[in-house]
């Protein structure tokens, strides 16, 4: 007279930070704690919901066969990255809604533990650089030289489209935080009264793709990309006067004396008349 029991199952997995952004979960890569995960049956039923630990593991427990769907809340300050379906026995068993925090499918039997069942998030990267006028074209800031403020910069996308604008401040600086993950570019607008300079890709790399414009910054989790800097010219200035050097000159024949350079010396001086309108 026998009595027959089940083994329960648990489905357990990671929120992490995917530093290379491949849904894989990588030696170095560490969990995010605090983060809420919550376990939904095929009826749609909540089971259980919990926070992830300081390594950024949650684990279900004491489940009964059937198939399960795993949400994950988006944490604050992060990105949505790749989620991945995790194995049961070895086998990949449900499937990852990316974008969208769900791995859902999870079929599981009796006494069975899923593993694995990750979701990746991305940290906000940056772009930043300056602006300054010079006057050896190295495209380096030497004593002296200007930090330009009020020049205008705009953010681009992979295609080109401008999505944020924003301007230099006091110490010909720009930044833009808060960037997913992605392709992106800058572009300049020409300060007035300065000479077209160079325009340097920074720590993420890029390329000087138009005038005042890098694109193909790639930036990926949570990189500061550095140094986009755009180097004006400062411009230079010729002046003079024409003047009638000394007394009106009379000859017989209207021409220039063999000893011109003996009666005028060529410079100005107070007594010279200024002649006006000439071009």
């Amino acid at each position: 007279y026998d009595f027959c029991e089940h083994e329960t199952s648990e489905i357990a997995g990671f929120v992490y930070h995917d530093r290379s952004d491949d849904g894989s979960r990588d030696s170095g890569e560490e969990g995010i704690p605090g983060a809420t995960v919550t376990l939904y049956d095929d009826t749609g039923t909540l089971v259980a919901s919990q926070t992830t630990g300081a390594d950024g593991s949650y684990r279900f427990t004491g489940l009964s066969a059937g198939t399960y769907r795993v949400l994950e809340a988006q944490p604050d300050g992060w990105f949505d990255g790749l989620d991945t379906a995790g194995t049961i026995s070895a086998i990949t068993v449900g499937v990852a809604v990316n974008p969208g925090d769900e791995i859902s499918g999870i079929t599981i039997g009796w006494g069975q533990a899923g593993v694995e069942y990750n979701f990746g998030e991305l940290q906000p990267a940056s772009i930043s650089g300056r602006i300054h006028a010079e006057s050896d074209g190295d495209c380096i800031v030497d004593p002296g030289e200007p930090m330009l403020a009020g020049v205008t910069v705009h953010l681009l996308n992979d295609s080109g489209d401008v999505i944020a604008t924003t301007t230099t401040d006091s110490d010909g600086a720009y930044r833009f935080d808060g960037l997913a993950p992605g392709t992106y570019g800058v572009r300049e607008e020409q300060p007035a009264g300065y000479g077209d300079g160079d325009e340097h890709a920074g720590s993420a790399g890029g390329v000087n793709s138009a005038n005042d414009e890098i694109t193909q910054v790639v930036l990926g989790s949570g990189v500061q990309a550095v140094n986009y800097d755009f180097c004006e010219v400062l411009l230079g200035s010729i002046s003079g006067f024409v003047f009638q050097d000394g007394e009106t000159l009379k000859t017989p024949d209207g021409l220039l004396p063999a000893n011109i350079d003996q009666l005028r010396d060529g410079l100005r001086t107070p007594d010279d008349t200024p002649i006006p309108g000439v071009v």
